[in-house]
């Protein structure tokens, strides 16, 4: 059965309208780049340079040139290729983590901390025995040998403790150069890697209409190597975008289409990933909104936009939430957006595990939201309609006073039709009572904490460890 719902925030009157005035903005106006070799080859390309405000303008056709370059199908491999991830756009949702968090909630205590390389292994290995995420992101450690190492650090640690795709964040191009000689060991060399990659990579323009030179340079590097590249828009609506969600729109499109073009000029048919985070401001605090169903029709629309005006994959968040704890605003949130991101034609559905939009990872919120997201993946997939599953015969010949428990017809489906949850209750409030009255915060966290302790993900060689750690120690050599 194909998906049984798709939402629509837009008609095709209102995506041409965004499109239109997507392409009128980098023509007329552009974005800002510094970049001297980005700018020789946008200029080479068509552009137009204002040098006095360093502004690149990019032809209409240009950009629409680069849309049709991007892959429509996508591999992003795991270590192990049963966790290997195929995505275009009759696939269901796939589901990740988020990048470059620094904050981690203790499992065992509850308490918020700075995460700690030992929380990296802890929180992979956990990533690595659920269901959800099927993209694996990691923290940053408060105790790496060195600040400028830290997103190295938690890649080597992430290739040793799980068989899943990773999906990462770099600011230094040194770093990302030396993630993807380790990736290359892991891969059995680099043209292997190309094939198979087994990271993608996030970059960002900073809003408004700003590419920085080490987003830019992540573009570049990725392309070289077939390291698939999300290029993300993530505007503050009222502070750094027009304050109207439409406006919005149109201003994270212009961000995300020049990332695009740029990635297209330098490297054509680089595979990417159209990545989008809009958010509301609270104009009483100042502090960025994430989880409010503004962000979340934002997000809908955008996601709409993305595969069926230019039928590129799209990453979203889903369970995010702006609560700090992982109270009912969490799961409310995280159900939420998760859902509509879903039914509005996500590819990738991100956040699984965070809190406070993104500041923290909590292993007993993973839990929950890869319960959340096989729910929400479970409505995506729909049913079957046919003869065996109507089961006209069988009603015919249970009569009233009967029961289906007993029969064959019920054994052979119900594991197929109906998932059964490992955190949430179905049962009477004695047997709940008897059970020891656990609520599903206590289950989620019983669970996350005997899965760190236990699973392991399958172990990398001794040869092929010795050359991680070469790699790294030639790298932290350099920093001290």
């Amino acid at each position: 059965m194909q998906r049984p719902l798709r939402l629509q925030w837009l008609d095709k009157q209102e995506m041409d309208q965004i499109h239109a005035e997507t392409l009128d903005v980098l023509w007329q106006s552009g974005v800002k780049i510094e970049h001297t070799a980005a700018v020789s080859m946008l200029r080479e390309a068509g552009a137009r340079i204002d040098d006095g405000r360093s502004m690149v303008k990019l032809p209409p056709d240009v950009v629409e040139w680069a849309v049709a370059q991007v892959p429509r199908k996508l591999v992003l491999a795991g270590r192990t290729s049963a966790n290997d991830l195929e995505i275009d756009e009759t696939t269901l949702p796939v589901t990740r983590s988020v990048n470059g968090v620094e904050g981690y909630q203790d499992a065992a205590t509850g308490q918020y901390r700075l995460a700690t390389q030992q929380d990296i292994v802890d929180f992979t290995r956990l990533m690595d025995a659920l269901e959800h995420p099927r993209i694996c992101c990691g923290m940053l450690p408060c105790d790496a040998p060195h600040l400028k190492a830290r997103d190295l650090t938690t890649v080597k640690l992430m290739l040793q403790h799980t068989g899943k795709h990773l999906a990462i964040s770099v600011d230094d191009v040194q770093q990302f150069e030396a993630m993807i000689e380790m990736a290359a060991v892991v891969s059995g060399g680099k043209k292997k890697l190309k094939e198979r990659p087994l990271f993608s990579v996030l970059t960002s323009a900073t809003s408004p209409r700003t590419l920085l030179n080490y987003c830019i340079e992540n573009i570049l590097l990725a392309g070289r190597h077939g390291i698939p590249v999300m290029v993300n828009s993530a505007p503050l609506m009222g502070a750094t975008s027009p304050v109207t969600i439409a406006g919005c729109l149109v201003q994270c499109n212009v961000e995300i289409l020049a990332l695009l073009t740029l990635a297209q000029i330098a490297h054509p048919g680089a595979p990417l990933i159209y990545r989008q985070l809009p958010m509301a401001v609270d104009m009483q605090s100042g502090s960025p909104v994430a989880g409010s169903m503004e962000c979340a029709m934002a997000t809908g629309a955008l996601t709409q936009l993305a595969r069926e005006r230019y039928q590129l994959p799209v990453d979203v968040f889903g369970t995010t939430t702006d609560a700090v704890s992982g109270d009912a605003q969490a799961q409310i949130e995280g159900n939420t957006l998760s859902l509509l991101s879903a039914l509005s034609g996500a590819s990738i559905i991100s956040g699984a595990g965070e809190l406070g939009d993104g500041m923290s990872m909590d292993p007993v919120q993973l839990v929950i939201d890869s319960e959340i997201l096989a729910n929400v993946l479970r409505c995506l997939k729909g049913f079957d309609v046919n003869a065996r599953t109507c089961a006209g015969d069988l009603i015919k010949k249970v009569m009233p006073g009967m029961e289906y428990m007993s029969e064959a017809h019920t054994l052979d489906h119900f594991r197929s039709e109906h998932r059964r949850s490992k955190v949430f209750v179905h049962q009477s409030r004695q047997e709940w009572l008897d059970g020891g009255a656990r609520d599903a915060s206590m289950r989620a966290r019983e669970l996350a904490c005997d899965l760190m302790a236990t699973h392991q993900a399958p172990p990398l060689e001794k040869n092929l460890l010795a050359e991680l750690d070469k790699i790294y120690n030639r790298f932290i050599q350099v920093l001290v």
